[in-house]
């Protein structure tokens, strides 16, 4: 609404309909905060709601971080197609909240991950039951199209202020959880431990090594035969890297049928003149 003074002393009064305009601001709100395709909080909003729950911890309310990861998407995704696998993450996001109070905030935080925040619990023992509850509800067949498809999820837990009283620090240390319950077999859930923090950094420094030697040319690989005691003959060969002891072993055998080496300063040292034809399927090989 707009006033404006007339020269025989009247006003002048102007009124303008901003209703599309507010409900277009009121989109684009939405759409910074929210996962276009589940419709679900992303990134941003889920480092709010963790944040507020931080905030919340200094007056001793116990909270959870639950990150979530889907066992099998890819391959569904790959096998159906991206239609069938935009599908499947509706029908996620529907059933992680039938498993959550209104309280708490489900978000995508990208691709196939999912997060909780838990609020309000009287004892870790809470995040326990919600674990389970998504693990089972997620675990039941899903139906797209004409096509029946089952996946599973994993978990890992942080518990506010218990593991960490900074957010970013919270959802570290429950992806820190999500990988180690992966490690031991997916399908599961696993609470943080502050062991985990050294494990994750000394594998990151591993990591950095193993770039640095390959880029200075300081990695070496030796075969060790493997022999059938029955046939006595050589059945395939353990791959081992000179100065990464600590690495395990690639066993190299005539059951992998593709391999792709990812370093020239490796593949130079591995040719069929040299060693074997087995010996040759050394780097990243997926068994027939």
């Amino acid at each position: 609404m707009n006033f404006a003074p007339m020269e025989d002393d009247g006003w002048l009064v102007t009124w303008e309909d901003i209703t599309e305009r507010r409900r277009i601001e009121a989109k684009v709100a939405h759409m910074a905060h929210h996962d276009a395709l589940t419709g679900l909080p992303n990134r941003v909003l889920f480092h709010e709601r963790l944040a507020e729950a931080v905030a919340r911890s200094r007056r001793r309310e116990l909270s959870a971080v639950l990150f979530l990861d889907l066992d099998r998407f890819k391959a569904v995704n790959d096998t159906l197609g991206h239609p069938a696998g935009d599908d499947l993450l509706k029908q996620v996001t529907e059933r992680l909240l039938r498993q959550v109070r209104e309280t708490d905030t489900v978000a995508r935080l990208g691709g196939d991950e999912f997060a909780i925040v838990q609020t309000a619990i009287r004892s870790a023992e809470d995040s326990t039951v919600l674990a389970g509850r998504v693990i089972e509800a997620v675990s039941a067949p899903y139906q797209l199209g004409d096509q029946q498809a089952s996946i599973g999820t994993t978990i890992g837990i942080a518990v506010i202020p218990d593991d960490a009283e900074d957010a970013d620090q919270i959802l570290k240390n429950a992806d820190n959880a999500l990988y180690r319950a992966k490690e031991e077999g997916r399908g599961r859930y696993r609470f943080f431990e502050p062991e985990m923090n050294a494990r994750m950094q000394a594998r990151r420094t591993l990591e950095l090594d193993l770039r640095k030697a390959l880029n200075d040319h300081e990695s070496e690989v030796f075969y060790q035969p493997l022999i059938n005691l029955g046939t006595r003959s050589v059945c395939g060969f353990e791959a081992m890297n000179s100065r990464f002891p600590q690495i395990c072993t690639v066993r190299c055998s005539a059951a992998v049928k593709r391999v792709q080496l990812r370093s020239p300063q490796i593949r130079h040292r591995i040719s069929a003149n040299r060693h074997p034809p087995e010996a040759a399927s050394v780097g990243v090989a997926q068994p027939a």
